[in-house]
C-alpha cells in the first residue's frame, strides 16, 4: 500500500483548518487503514479510513512546513511519506449589494416607495457597523423615499455622516 496522491486544497474551515485530499493505491478493500499526519513533529490528524480516498482537515500552517504522513495498513508495515504544506491564501471576496426595484414585480407603488426607504436605512446601519461596507444608490428615487419616511434623527444622521455619499 502506498500514497498515490496527497493534495492541499484551497478550502479552509471556519475553525482555521485546511482540507487535504489523500488517495492510496494497493488497498485491500477489506480492512480499514490508519492515517497519521504530523506537522513539525506534532500529531495533528489520526484517522481510520475505509476508502481509497479521503478528505482530511489539518490545522493551517503559518509558513511553509514539512508534513509527514504515515499510512498504517491492516496488519502490515506502515508507509511514510513527506510533503510540503504551504500556508493557505487568505482570500478577500467582496460582496456587492445592489439596489433594484421593478414596479409591480417587487411591490406595488404604494409599498415600493417605503421599501426603498427601508433598504437605504438598512444600508446606512451596515455602513455604521462595518467600515468596509459600501452601498451605491441607484437613483434619486431612493433618496426621495428616504426623505419622505425618515424621522428627523435619521435625516440628521445621514446629513452628518458623509460616508454614505461614497462613489
Amino acid at each position: 500500500m502506498k500514497i498515490a496522491e496527497f493534495t492541499q486544497t484551497p478550502f479552509v474551515s471556519h475553525d482555521n483548518k485546511n482540507m487535504f485530499y489523500i488517495r492510496v493505491e494497493d488497498w485491500d478493500m477489506c480492512n480499514p487503514y490508519e492515517i497519521q499526519i504530523f506537522l513539525d513533529g506534532q500529531l495533528v490528524c489520526d484517522e481510520r479510513i475505509f476508502a481509497p480516498c479521503a478528505s482530511l482537515l489539518i490545522p493551517c500552517c503559518e509558513k511553509k512546513t514539512v508534513c509527514r504522513v504515515v499510512v498504517k495498513p491492516f496488519e502490515d508495515l506502515p508507509v511514510e511519506s513527506a510533503f510540503t504544506v504551504m500556508p493557505p491564501k487568505h482570500w478577500q471576496i467582496p460582496i456587492m449589494y445592489s439596489s433594484h426595484e421593478d414596479l409591480g414585480y417587487c411591490a406595488y407603488i404604494d409599498k415600493l416607495h417605503y421599501e426603498c426607504y427601508e433598504y437605504l436605512k438598512r444600508a446606512m446601519e451596515l455602513c455604521d457597523a462595518y467600515d468596509d461596507f459600501c452601498y451605491v444608490i441607484e437613483h434619486i428615487w431612493w433618496l426621495e423615499a428616504f426623505d419622505c419616511y425618515a424621522k428627523e434623527q435619521e435625516k440628521q444622521q445621514s446629513a452628518l455622516s458623509r460616508r454614505y455619499a461614497r462613489a
